[in-house]
């Protein structure tokens, strides 16, 4: 190995004498070729076989340091430390002067320490404090030692702080420590200075003298504010709290409580007993809060109060306050400020959306931030390539947390009862709807429903929703929402044409005669499955017009037949693929007249014979209808058609003259079906007065002008329901018929029944299968002479 130093560098070449073949280790140390007097990095750089590495090291002065310790917020103390000759240099003549830069330090007496870091006596030193009071910029303290040290010394002291004390402008109290000495270097006496500061930062409530901070519960929509103030502990002989509450906000005046605001060493503040209320005053002028007191305090202290936005609009999604505390007109804080966050304040609608297939699933947020509103509107224009399903609307109550976070309810509100739905199309075919609440809004709501989509693949389906209202201004607010249609291949439905599907009603014996009243329900055909998408109405003159539907199939099935006609239950397809549209006839006929059996003529006999006589003929029964004879105690006769003549003569006895017990027939049963919330109307036999007798569970039932019943099942209900009509002939014999309702869900496609008036989706016989109908008409001709035959009336008291 041989040294080979170069200009400014120390270093040795290393040689192997022989051959290697081995990984080998060097390892070697170095040390600072003089004293260190600033921190700083030193290189090491090795070359071997024409390829480098470089290695770095920190290296630290050991000449001075100083750093604070043991900060005591409840004593207002803090502890100094300065470290001096920690590399053990000798050091003559030294000189420590230690400065207190931005004032608001104090050294306490007696705390001054100096002495060898590791024990032993100290050399001798003088000590020269520099001190005012109030404490001034630059007071601190010189220690001058007499003769040389060559080992680590270490200076401790305490002081108190504060912030009154510190120079203007100054936010932290600043602590630098200076040395002065000689030094031998080669053989020459040197002068050398070196300086080190160490800052100490204090809690913002130390240099603000307070702290202000809230939190919002959306729940009872009140913010509780919080604020401490004097955390210094200053002496005030007219203390004044003033708050500025910022508008939108109303002060719940009892809410205004006053504690003790206390703390230890490390400082963190919490309030503690209450302030006696004799001691201060609460005073709410417009739109300041002012809390002053009535004696002198020394004391931090504490104030909480609330503010609430009830029947107000909530138009800021966040609420600022400031407060100040003052001592007569002198302000003795900083402005004491806090923001709390209000969950979507300024929000009343939002939008939001799924692709579900070929349907869309909207939502609406409604009022989040639970403002009071009169007169709430909301309005939503979707674009043209979806149809809105109106039977799929439904506004949800919700419950919401503290923290804002809103969730829906099974709760719902009731159409034309909490609100009103307006869904328009315009002379283009766009569809859009109005929701109107009316009732004043105080609480979040949502809204969901379906649209259709009549896009292609990749298209974009907009939805732009708006909100308009009514506080102490108007209130206007919009969301729009954007998504991506994803569809199967093959599942596109647009073809870009709309066209009019245009329905007239006519007497099937008289076309010209033309039916209003008649209601359809029309279903758009997408692959496999029938969607219902809208029902309309015939007019006045027998027309009813669906405008700009979207290209494509539909089925067209009849509802609700024109007054005084048969149902109509033929599904009708159409295919919408021209602007033109379709135009289609469809006619009704009149029912055929029910002929009223004249009842059977009931002899009452004035005496009993011996024999009992038998009918020659016994009636038909009716499928569903059992005839049921009444027990009694006398003789019943049963009602012969003809008058028998007895063998003998039989021998007459005289008792007193009985009425015979007519059988008793059980009403006739009337078995109908239809889908959830749809209405059906049945035929009520001629012939009487008719009336509702025992009245449905699940649902309405009335009689219309022209003698049929008509049932609406209660929103939501499947299952059996059953009523009875009573009609009462102009003798005041009443007949009483049972009809009973199969409420089914909404079929996807099933085979109708002739006769069948539910509102079922049907399917054409497929090719090769014959019509049931003639069957069916046998069928029913025999139940009808049947049910004539069965008929009993009973007379009404």
């Amino acid at each position: 190995m041989t040294p080979t130093p170069a200009t400014g560098l120390n270093g040795f070449d290393l040689k192997f004498n022989n051959d290697i073949s081995s990984a080998y280790r060097i390892e070697y140390q170095t040390k600072a070729n003089g004293r260190v007097f600033d921190d700083g990095q030193i290189t090491n750089k090795i070359t071997y076989d024409g390829k480098s590495e470089t290695g770095n090291r920190d290296i630290k002065q050991q000449i001075l340091h100083k750093n604070y310790s043991n900060i005591n917020y409840a004593t207002k103390t803090i502890d100094w430390t300065i470290q001096i000759n920690d590399d053990s240099k000798t050091m003559e003549n030294l000189v420590v002067t230690d400065t207190f830069g931005n004032a608001g330090l104090k050294l306490i007496p007696g705390t001054l320490k100096v002495k060898p870091t590791k024990g032993g006596t100290a050399t001798v030193h003088t000590v020269v404090y520099n001190d005012h009071n109030p404490p001034a910029v630059d007071d601190g303290f010189v220690i001058t030692f007499n003769g040389s040290i060559n080992e680590p010394y270490t200076i401790t002291y305490t002081t108190s702080f504060s912030y009154d004390w510190l120079a203007s402008g100054k936010t932290q109290f600043s602590n630098k420590g200076a040395l002065d000495w000689k030094e031998t270097v080669n053989g020459v006496q040197e002068s050398k200075h070196k300086e080190a500061t160490a800052t100490f930062n204090p809690r913002d409530e130390v240099k603000n003298n307070g702290k202000k901070s809230g939190s919002y519960n959306a729940v009872t929509k009140e913010i509780t504010w919080n604020i401490g103030a004097n955390y210094n502990q200053k002496t005030l002989s007219q203390a004044q709290l003033v708050d500025t509450i910022s508008a939108g906000q109303v002060v719940n005046e009892d809410s205004v409580k006053v504690y003790k605001w206390e703390y230890g060493k490390n400082g963190d503040p919490s309030p503690q007993a209450n302030v006696d209320s004799a001691d201060y005053n609460v005073n709410l002028n417009g739109n300041e809060l002012k809390v002053t007191f009535n004696k002198t305090i020394n004391y931090a202290f504490y104030v909480t109060f609330k503010t609430t936005f009830a029947d107000q609009a909530i138009d800021l999604n966040e609420i600022k306050n400031t407060a100040i505390l003052y001592d007569g007109t002198k302000v003795e804080s900083a402005k004491l400020e806090a923001t709390v966050s209000i969950p979507q304040g300024g929000e009343y609608v939002n939008k939001g959306g799924d692709q579900d297939g070929n349907k869309i699933h909207w939502t609406v947020n409604i009022n989040r931030n639970q403002s009071f509103v009169k007169e709430a509107v909301i309005t939503d224009v979707p674009s043209d390539n979806q149809i809105l399903l109106s039977n799929t609307f439904h506004v949800y109550k919700t419950t919401v947390k503290a923290d804002g976070t809103i969730t829906p309810t099974n709760q719902e509100l009731i159409k034309d009862k909490d609100y009103k739905l307006e869904i328009t199309t315009d002379i283009d075919g766009k569809e859009s709807f109005e929701l109107s609440f009316l009732k004043d809004i105080s609480e979040a709501y949502i809204l969901k429903y379906d649209s259709l989509i009549t896009a292609q693949n990749n298209d974009k389906v907009t939805n732009k929703v708006s909100f308009d209202g009514k506080n102490i201004k108007v209130i206007t607010n919009e969301s729009t929402k954007e998504i991506t249609v994803k569809l199967s291949s093959g599942s596109g439905t647009g073809s870009g044409v709309r066209g009019p599907l245009t329905i007239t009603k006519a007497d099937d014996a008289d076309n010209k005669k033309l039916l209003s009243g008649a209601v359809f329900d029309l279903y758009r055909v997408i692959d496999k499955d029938k969607v219902w998408i809208k029902e309309g109405t015939t007019d006045a003159d027998g027309v009813l017009e669906f405008t700009k539907l979207p290209g494509g199939k539909y089925v067209l099935i009849e509802k609700t037949a024109p007054a005084g006609y048969v149902l109509d239950t033929t599904p009708h397809e159409v295919d919408i693929n021209t602007t033109a549209g379709i135009k289609l006839t469809i006619t009704n006929k009149v029912p055929t007249p029910t002929a009223t059996p004249a009842p059977t003529v009931t002899p009452t006999p004035t005496e009993t014979p011996v024999s009992t006589v038998t009918p020659t003929s016994t009636p038909t029964s009716i499928p569903g209808v059992i005839v049921t004879a009444t027990p009694s105690a006398t003789p019943v006769v049963a009602t012969p058609t003809v008058t028998p003549t007895p063998s003998a003569t039989p021998t007459i006895t005289s008792v007193p003259t009985s009425t015979p017990v007519v059988p008793q027939a059980t009403p006739p049963v009337q078995k109908e079906t239809t889908t959830e919330e749809i209405p059906i109307e049945g035929e009520i036999p001629l012939g009487g007065v008719p009336s509702i007798g025992d009245k449905p569970d699940h649902g309405k039932v009335t009689i219309t002008k022209d003698g049929k019943w008509i049932y609406t099942p209660d929103p939501g209900f499947i299952g059996k329901d059953k009523f009875t009509v009573i009609v009462t002939d102009e003798n005041g014999n009443e007949e009483e018929i049972e009809i009973e309702i199969d409420v089914e869900e909404v079929p996807k496609g099933t085979v109708k029944e002739p006769g069948d008036n539910s509102n079922k989706p049907t399917e054409l016989p497929k090719t090769g299968e014959e019509s049931a109908l003639p069957i069916y008409l046998v069928g029913g001709s025999l139940v009808l002479a049947g049910f004539v035959l069965a008929r009993r009336f009973k007379r009404s008291n």
